[in-house]
């Protein structure tokens, strides 16, 4: 999939994806800490997730770079890969909890 990837980075990664959703949620009146974190922690993961599966998809067509608008980068999807998958899902999670109030339902919570 992706050679260079290591643990730590993917360790390191989901903590900080944690630990924003956290303080994200200290500042916004109402918000569980507990329910942020497990929030942050899921979208931690699929964030990686989003970015394994666009280096699985580049080495299987045997290219390097996504494109050359980021030259040494990796393309601009190599920037964008774990927000691609992770909004897409926090769309739905939000959308289903609750259709008139997605924003609130994703902060607070069914």
């Amino acid at each position: 999939m992706s050679p260079n990837k290591t643990w730590a980075g993917f360790v390191f990664g989901v903590l900080a994806g944690m630990c924003a959703a956290m303080i994200f949620a200290s500042t916004v009146t109402g918000a569980g800490l507990i329910y942020s974190a497990a929030i942050g922690l899921g979208f931690g993961i699929l964030s990686q997730a989003g970015d394994l599966a666009e280096s699985a998809l580049k080495r299987g067509r045997g290219v390097k770079d996504a494109s050359d608008l980021i030259p040494g980068h990796g393309g601009v999807m190599d920037r964008m890969d774990g927000v691609v998958i992770v909004a897409s899902v926090a769309a739905v999670m939000a959308l289903s909890m609750d259709a008139t109030a997605p924003a609130h339902a994703l902060l607070f919570g069914p």
